[in-house]
């Protein structure tokens, strides 16, 4: 996991079933920094996850992932992140 607040989040989810969200900024998924998103995203669905991510055109293209990249049980939107900057929202629950 990418840190300890974001490990704590999944692990409530994975305890209670009730959905939680997070942010991240877009460019911690650079190549040049910590890896790819999608290997993050299939650990998060690996262990039973369901998962959606909006960020803006800028926060998506920085993290190297766009609307309609097919990582399973994921959804990503172009849209606000609620988050000033180039901030991801990932929003998590248990998958059906």
């Amino acid at each position: 996991m990418p840190n300890a607040n974001v490990d704590q989040t999944v692990n409530e989810v994975l305890r209670d079933g009730r959905p939680r969200s997070f942010t991240l900024p877009a460019d911690s998924f650079n190549a040049d920094r910590s890896g790819e998103l999608a290997p993050f995203l299939r650990s998060l669905t690996d262990r039973g996850l369901k998962v959606e991510i909006r960020g803006s055109t800028e926060a998506l293209a920085d993290a190297n992932i766009y609307p309609g990249t097919a990582v399973e049980g994921c959804s990503i939107y172009e849209g606000d992140s609620g988050e000033a900057g180039r901030m991801l929202l990932f929003l998590i629950e248990p998958a059906k």
